[in-house]
């Protein structure tokens, strides 16, 4: 083989659905459902952003399987007054292992 096709076989694929501020408890139910039972190829890792108020949430639907849950932003300080921010180890804490930044 080429080192081009070695390298692009040997590639892990990256899917990722930011859910914006959409969901319900229901509705995420019914997509972590879904996933769940779904057969993922294993060549591509499967990554969710829930609203911050459902990553707890998909975190504890997703344990256990190769889907991934991102925060949708986080803020750059650890701690502070900034309403309605996330800092990374409160992410983490609710069982987030990757974010979205700089979209």
């Amino acid at each position: 083989l080429s080192t081009e096709v070695a390298a692009v076989m040997s590639r892990q694929f990256f899917v990722g659905g930011n859910f914006k501020m959409n969901g319900t408890t229901e509705s995420l139910t019914v997509i972590s459902d879904r996933l769940r039972e779904a057969e993922l190829d294993s060549a591509v890792e499967v990554v969710v952003a829930p609203p911050a108020a459902y990553i707890s949430k998909l975190a504890a639907d997703f344990s256990g399987t190769k889907v991934g849950v991102s925060a949708q932003n986080v803020h750059e300080k650890a701690s502070g007054a900034f309403t309605g921010e996330i800092s990374c180890a409160m992410a983490l804490d609710c069982g987030a292992k990757y974010t979205i930044l700089g979209h």
